[in-house]
């Protein structure tokens, strides 16, 4: 006569341990895919965002400088712009300024990230009273269709 047996089969371990391979398997899979894996999606991000905050200040500042000008009708100097929008040292700012007794009528405000090479500027025309601002580009979104094709 046999006893009730408690416990589990040696085949019902062997088939735990294949689906948790394969479980195992297809999460490594999806976190270390050089396309379009979780930890590349990430650090992409991370780049967009960077770029993104670099963009912002750079627009930010230029919109300040923008300001200064309409308010006053004047250009501020490189050391006003740095200082009043808090600019580091990552950022050149260049001001080209036209002298008192120029026939040009245009100043120019460029605003530059050093490291990326992203910039904005302002040109300025203070006979006409125009001003055309070139903001800083933000990044793309790169989205990749990983869906397969029928």
């Amino acid at each position: 006569m046999m006893k009730n047996q408690k416990g589990i089969t040696l085949i019902a371990l062997v088939i735990t341990i294949i689906v948790l391979l394969i479980l195992a398997g297809v999460s490594i899979a999806m976190l270390t895919d050089p396309n379009n894996g979780i930890l590349t999606q990430a650090t992409r991000a991370k780049n967009n965002t960077s770029e993104a905050e670099i963009a912002d200040r750079i627009n930010m500042a230029l919109n300040g400088a923008y300001a200064t000008i309409l308010g006053e009708e004047k250009v501020q100097s490189k050391e006003e712009i740095k200082s009043e929008n808090g600019l580091t040292t990552e950022y050149d700012v260049q001001v080209n300024s036209i002298p008192e007794n120029s026939t040009e009528d245009v100043d120019v405000i460029v605003i530059k990230h050093i490291k990326t090479e992203k910039e904005g500027k302002i040109i300025y025309n203070s006979k006409t009273k125009k001003c055309e601002i070139k903001k800083a580009k933000y990044p793309q979104e790169t989205t990749e269709d990983t869906t397969p094709e029928s």
